[in-house]
């Protein structure tokens, strides 16, 4: 069956597997070729992929499972790939933090716009009529 895995950002992943498991807060469900339809949800959670006897792991964050004609697409608001569920853990949080930097640094250079234009806005006596 096909595995695609797409976040924010469009397609990450393309693959061929041959067993799904998810793994999630309403426990866990194996989807091999031929599976029943079936979506599920993950808030929180990840799902292993196993090919030739070799596993992936993704951790994600908000995620929907659908599969349908044997071709499984995952939609997450961010999705982390590891060959151990350990790896795939430590990806996910250093992409939370990256994230979190780039908030903090936007933030940062927004306050400073904001206080070059009260001062521009002050210089310019814009509001003495």
């Amino acid at each position: 069956m096909i595995l695609n895995v797409y976040n924010y950002q469009g397609l990450i992943e393309k693959v061929e597997i041959d067993k799904l498991i998810v793994s999630s807060e309403n426990g866990q469900i194996a989807i091999l070729s031929n599976h029943l339809p079936i979506v599920q949800t993950i808030r929180h959670g990840y799902f292993q992929t196993i090919t030739n006897n070799v596993s992936n792991y993704y951790v994600c964050y908000k995620a929907t499972v659908e599969f349908i004609n044997n071709e499984v697409s995952i939609l997450a608001i961010d999705c982390q790939k590891g060959h151990t569920l350990e790896e795939a853990k430590l990806n996910s949080e250093a992409s939370y933090q990256k994230k979190m930097l780039a908030v903090k640094e936007e933030s940062t250079h927004n306050l400073q716009l904001e206080r070059d234009l009260r001062e521009n806005i002050r210089k310019a006596q814009a509001g003495n009529l």
